[in-house]
């Protein structure tokens, strides 16, 4: 049995046209990308992927780039963006 790791942060660490980008075209995230009412689940790429990821990733958005950055760092697979999580401390915050 495996047992992931994951990073919660809020759905406004993210601008709005790029959560919303994710949420309604998730075609154009070279990823995972599992929605829902109350935010979304974004696969993250393994350290051994990372640079071919990282270059379809910087024209998308810079805050998504940092964001994912970090959840690799730190292994986690997924990033769990939450409308009630606490904006990350030292990330972008976007009021929307």
């Amino acid at each position: 049995m495996a047992i992931r790791r994951l990073l919660e942060a809020s759905t406004a660490n993210l601008p709005l046209n790029v959560y919303h980008a994710l949420a309604t075209e998730p075609e154009r995230y070279p990823r995972t990308v599992m929605t829902s009412e109350f935010g979304m689940m974004l696969s993250v790429p393994d350290s051994e992927h990372w640079a071919s990821f990282t270059d379809s990733l910087l024209a998308y958005s810079r805050p998504l780039l940092i964001l994912l950055a970090h959840a690799c760092e730190n292994q986690c697979d997924w990033v769990y963006l939450d409308r009630d999580a606490p904006h990350l401390e030292g990330f972008a915050a976007f009021d929307w």
